[in-house]
């Protein structure tokens, strides 16, 4: 059972890790300016001859919900990982109904990250090739060069690699959910005699 334990510890450690990168990867360049106008799912990416600049419509609420959920499952992973180093520490084995809830919050988590790392993955290509199709520059010098929010003189500048690597992360997040999950369902079928 202690090797058991110890996956799960490490799990835990690939999630906070993972977690880590796509909650603050997401939050600090996939958005940008005081009202935190989102990156993902831009509509409308083209030239303003007005403003010599390229515009577009930014309406998407997914960085926002992408960081809440990254937060929490912060919560999510402190609770579980946290009893189980209580219960070891205590030397005692969590019961069947404390098994079958961390069996169900890790199984929960991991629906929701299938979610929301499908949504940060399309916001993103849709994003790209936006860019792509009516700018010459590629999606990561557009993202280098900055984005303006009303005032063309200041911009903010992105990094597009930045944020690939959070939605990568997203993925990660849910595979470690997953494998909580199963080794969490895993133990409650030991612990309930319940071979199903």
């Amino acid at each position: 059972m202690v090797p058991l334990l110890f996956v799960q510890f490490v799990l835990a450690l690939v999630n906070l890790i993972s977690n880590s990168v796509f909650t603050f990867g997401l939050w600090d360049q996939a958005q940008y300016g005081l009202g935190g106008i989102c990156l993902l799912f831009i509509e409308n990416y083209h030239k303003d001859t007005t403003l010599n600049s390229f515009v577009f419509s930014a309406y998407s609420g997914s960085c926002s919900s992408a960081v809440s959920f990254g937060l929490f499952s912060f919560v999510a992973i402190a609770a579980i990982a946290g009893a189980r180093f209580l219960f070891l520490r205590k030397r005692q084995e969590p019961s069947t109904r404390v098994i079958f809830a961390f069996a169900l919050v890790a199984s929960f988590m991991a629906f929701l990250f299938l979610i929301m790392a499908s949504i940060v993955t399309a916001g993103l290509n849709q994003t790209c090739s936006g860019i792509e199709s009516a700018d010459t520059r590629s999606c990561g010098a557009v993202f280098h060069d900055g984005f303006f929010a009303g005032d063309t003189n200041k911009l903010y500048p992105k990094n597009l690699n930045t944020v690939r690597a959070a939605v990568g992360a997203g993925w990660m997040v849910l595979i470690s959910w997953g494998a909580i999950a199963g080794i969490e369902w895993y133990s409650y079928r030991q612990t309930s005699n319940k071979w199903w």
